[in-house]
């Protein structure tokens, strides 16, 4: 078994994605925070983005080309089909949720005032910070995450940016009517990609657009949730 190191932020959805592959795959692998703003430890990494991913020492940057070697090293349980269209199918799924999720979830985040101190507290808490600049992460990081937040809106509101998630959930609740996933009965990145962004949601405690009125989709996030083991 390969030593697999994921370098992450804990209440990021991308880093989110790649744990729940993880434990999907069944493969052991250690987490290491990276500092919020320095991010010394990913300094080895071309970009210096997260996830980052090493595998016996071979970094792998970017959550698709990390999901994509996973199925290289546990090609057992897909998570994208070696079939052409139904890769296809996933893959645009995929591109819908990275699309229209980041503004969501934040949207969500800046409507729900305590949710999104819990998300600021539960990434405080993770993070490698000193006692100093845990003072001033308190003091200073909503200020410097609506700034971050703003060109991820692309000009929406955050009522626009949910509704807009809210009306792609309503055909996505198609699939988990009358299968076990969103495309399928296998599980595939396309559930990941919509699980993702809706995690980060439920470890703050925040609504989750479109659960509450799809009773397949609420289903549908249990069952994941479930094996994905997420608990933040």
């Amino acid at each position: 078994m390969p030593e697999i190191v994921h370098y992450r932020f804990l209440m990021s959805p991308f880093c989110a994605r790649v744990d729940a592959a993880l434990r999907w795959k069944e493969l052991p692998y250690r987490a290491v925070e990276v500092h919020p703003v320095r991010r010394a430890e990913i300094a080895f990494a071309r970009t210096r983005a997260v996830p980052v991913l090493t595998v016996d020492g071979e970094v792998v940057e970017g959550t698709g080309r990390i999901l994509r070697r996973l199925d290289e090293i546990a090609p057992g349980s897909r998570l994208y089909p070696e079939d052409r269209a139904a890769r296809v199918r996933v893959e645009e799924v995929e591109s819908w949720a990275d699309e229209h999720g980041p503004p969501m979830m934040w949207g969500q985040l800046l409507r729900e005032p305590r949710a999104l101190a819990r998300f600021l507290e539960s990434t405080a808490n993770a993070a490698p910070l000193g006692a100093v600049e845990r003072i001033g992460w308190r003091l200073g990081a909503e200020r410097m995450l609506r700034r971050q937040v703003a060109p991820l809106m692309k000009g929406r509101t955050p009522d626009e940016a949910v509704a807009e998630w809210y009306r792609g959930t309503e055909g996505l609740a198609e699939g988990p009517a009358v299968h076990l996933y969103l495309l399928g009965d296998e599980r595939t990145a396309a559930d990941l990609a919509v699980f993702s962004f809706l995690a980060i949601l439920y470890r703050c405690n925040a609504d989750m657009p479109g659960l509450g009125d799809f009773a397949s989709m609420a289903a549908w996030f249990q069952r994941v949730l479930g094996e994905s083991g997420d608990g933040g």
